[in-house]
């Protein structure tokens, strides 16, 4: 073989390897970003599932207080008044939120009637229009279901004199709901 085919197929042979590299480079590139997007999509669904159970342990521990007396300004465990009970609650399931319900209906994300989820705040007003005001907060227990226009919450509730279970689409409950908010931020995924 003389030095010029020698040359060329020297030069042929580097082209072939770069070029292989390239696609090798490429593939192991692009399996890089699917397992890092892979990684990332597992990690949101880990710390969704997480956020749920914390949700769930929420619900369990609330339910665990029905019956404990209602008595203003109480902050538990021995006795709450509503928003000493949400208070009480969500800091021992490490979110931090204001002691007093028109401060909690002030905080987090707004959340429509249809999308109510578990674990949601909910508020009602009190007074007569036009200065009816926050005045008292629950927790949601069970998802807003559109066929029966209800969901449950969980509140320590003056009426009752203790801390208890109600539906919303009571005609007391329904005529004065002032609204949503939510604090568990995997609930909005």
């Amino acid at each position: 073989m003389n030095n010029k085919n020698y040359h060329f197929f020297s030069l042929l042979l580097l082209f072939q390897f770069t070029f292989i590299f390239h696609v090798a480079i490429a593939q192991v590139s692009d399996e890089t970003d699917f397992y890092q997007v892979e990684e990332e999509s597992i990690k949101s669904k880990y710390y969704s599932v997480e956020c749920k159970l914390k949700i769930n342990r929420l619900i369990r521990q609330a339910k665990s207080f029905l019956g404990v007396p209602y008595v203003w300004a109480a902050n538990g465990p021995d006795s709450f008044d509503c928003s000493g009970f949400v208070h009480y609650l969500y800091n021992n399931a490490g979110i931090n939120v204001k002691r007093n319900s028109k401060l909690l209906s002030e905080g987090g994300t707004y959340v429509a009637l249809r999308n109510v989820k578990k674990g949601d705040l909910v508020f009602f007003v009190s007074g007569i229009p036009p200065e009816r005001d926050i005045s008292h907060v629950g927790i949601v227990i069970s998802d807003y279901d559109p066929q029966t226009n209800n969901f449950r919450f969980i509140h320590a509730n003056m009426g009752a004199g203790c801390v208890s279970i109600d539906d919303y689409n009571v005609s007391k409950f329904k005529n004065s709901y002032g609204g949503a908010r939510r604090y568990f931020e995997c609930l909005n995924e």
